[in-house]
């Protein structure tokens, strides 16, 4: 599977800047992890078939920073404390909307004791 994340050239994230260049950024992963691990991302893919070519899934409205932090968990990877610390919101948030459960608690656990 190929995940095209949408970002922003230019950093901005403001809606009335509808001129930025919008470009993706490509992820690889194995439906079998993903369902393990990430089951709305393995529900994005749709059903496994014999010998299909690879499929692309646009995800909008995460940064490919976070959305790294998701597929590296979804592989076994841990993130940073340091990484929690800055992204806890966002890492929550696609956490909850991608079914990676045990990063969503991990970085609750670091916003609760940061704040």
């Amino acid at each position: 599977v190929v995940f095209e994340v949408q970002h922003r050239n230019d950093g901005e994230r403001s809606p009335e800047n509808k001129k930025a260049k919008i470009s993706p950024t490509a992820f690889y992963a194995h439906r079998f992890v993903l369902q393990t691990c990430a089951p709305q991302l393995a529900e994005m893919c749709g059903p496994i078939e014999n010998n299909s070519p690879p499929i692309s899934v646009t995800i909008p409205n995460v940064s490919p920073e976070i959305f790294h932090h998701i597929l590296n968990y979804a592989y076994g990877g841990k993130a940073s404390d340091e990484d929690l610390e800055a992204n806890a919101r966002d890492i929550i948030h696609a956490a909850d909307k991608y079914g990676v459960s045990n990063l969503k608690l991990e970085a609750e656990a670091c916003l609760v004791n940061t704040t």
